[in-house]
This record gives structure tokens, C-alpha cells and sequence, in this order.
């Protein structure tokens, strides 16, 4: 986390993340929707904690946005799914992702941004996350 006097490695962030997905040749196939409560949902008694290994993609999609301890928001600015055991790699949508996580490699990118304040300091970060899974199960 950075504090509102130490913002340039942020913007520089900002500025690097776009170049990034311009260079794996990615589109955006989701925005932030509540993973977590759909899934939520379909399995009562389900806490939301960080993606762990052996995650399968559905779970770690629902935990992507997890809440660190204190005052903080966490907001998913950009998700994409890659499927990444053919060349070149296959941008997937999400559902296409869910329904084919069994048979191939998957490749998750979480562009979160996590803000919060404690007392008079204010808190801003962004962060790109890879999760790839194989066989379904976070690797």
C-alpha cells in the first residue's frame, strides 16, 4: 500500500498495466460482478478468504476480492481468462473458462485496487495477480 504523498509508483502502475495486456494480445472479458456472492449462494456456509492452491477456478474466482484485515476496499478493476496449454493463447469469457477448467490450462489475471483510510492517512494500491490452473485446481 502506498500513502497519498508516495503516489508515483501508482500512476507509473497505471500507465505499465494497459502495456501489459496490449502485449499478450488480451481483451477484457469481465468487469467487476459479485463472484463472490453467486457463489456464496450456491454453497451456504462458503467464508471468503484469499485464493489458496488447490482452489478450483469457481472458488478462487469468489475470492478474488477478499477484504484484507483493517479499513480497506478492495474493487476488481479488470479480469481476464486465458487458456494457455494451446499457441497462441485463447481469451475466454469466464463462463467459457468455468465450463472448460476440467480439460485445459487456465490462465486468471485479477487487476484489483485496494483503497482504505486509518485515522488521517489515506491508502491507494492497484496489483495484477496470475493464477493458472490445471485439472481445475488453482496451481
Amino acid at each position: 500500500m502506498h500513502d497519498a504523498h508516495s503516489m508515483l509508483p501508482i500512476h507509473a502502475m497505471e500507465r505499465a498495466i494497459p502495456i501489459l495486456f496490449l502485449l499478450f494480445g488480451t481483451t477484457v472479458v469481465g468487469c467487476a460482478t459479485d463472484y463472490a456472492e453467486r457463489y456464496r449462494l450456491a454453497h451456504p456456509g462458503w467464508t471468503q478468504r484469499p485464493p489458496m492452491g488447490g482452489d478450483t477456478l469457481e472458488e478462487a474466482l469468489a475470492s478474488i476480492q477478499t477484504e484484507p484485515e483493517g479499513p480497506f476496499r478492495v474493487s476488481l478493476r479488470e479480469l481476464r481468462m486465458l487458456r494457455v496449454d494451446v499457441e497462441p493463447w485463447e481469451t475466454l469469457s469466464v463462463d467459457s473458462a468455468l465450463s472448460g477448467a476440467e480439460t485445459q490450462i487456465i490462465a486468471m489475471i485479477a487487476h484489483r485496487r485496494c483503497k482504505g483510510r486509518q485515522g488521517i492517512r489515506f491508502f491507494d494500491s492497484e496489483r495484477v495477480s496470475w493464477y493458472i490452473f490445471v485439472a481445475e485446481r488453482l496451481d
